[in-house]
């Protein structure tokens, strides 16, 4: 099982950035590579609150501390791969925007995953965009260009529109559209 989760505070969205080389294979297939990611991952055996606060530590490259954060379930999903996904939401954690991963781990192929950005969504901006998939994904990429900077994701993009983080997103946007998160 997986597990994910998207931290909120004040209205916006927390979510990590995809590295865009494989760091389990440089050279190989990466899916969504360069493309806003939903913190998360295997729970390796784990509960997934303590998945969902390591992953959110690791893949932020430690700016994101969930340790404190109320972690509310949202929903189960089955991609096509098959394996079920759990999506949470987290609220009251802390996050240090200039935190950096020490050399030693920086090394390791799990911490390259991501490339330690935060990408910041405002989930009230983000509504005007929740009619598709499409519409969403391209706010979510000019939000990344904007904070970070162009990048060129060519298929990539077409991946992140079809996503499951996509989608989530989007209900995410629409549960804070009803009662607000946070």
């Amino acid at each position: 099982m997986k597990s994910y989760v998207f931290p909120v505070q004040d209205g916006v969205a927390y979510m990590g950035v995809k590295s865009t080389v494989n760091p389990y294979n440089p050279g190989a297939y990466w899916w969504c590579a360069g493309c806003p990611n939903v913190f998360g991952g295997d729970d390796d055996g784990d509960d997934p609150f303590i998945t969902c606060h390591r992953e959110a530590a690791e893949e932020s490259h430690w700016k994101l501390d969930l340790n404190a954060a109320r972690i509310t379930f949202m929903e189960v999903t089955f991609p096509p791969n098959g394996i079920r996904s759990s999506f949470y939401y987290a609220t009251g954690f802390d996050y240090d925007q200039y935190a950096r991963l020490p050399a030693g781990l920086a090394i390791q192929a799990k911490y390259r995953e991501t490339t330690g950005e935060v990408l910041l969504l405002d989930l009230e901006d983000a509504y005007a965009h929740v009619g598709s998939n499409a519409a969403m994904a391209t706010w979510m990429l000019m939000q990344l260009w904007i904070q970070f900077g162009g990048r060129n994701l060519g298929a990539a993009r077409d991946q992140f529109v079809d996503s499951v983080t996509v989608t989530v997103f989007r209900r995410l946007v629409q549960r804070n559209a009803q009662q607000p998160i946070g």
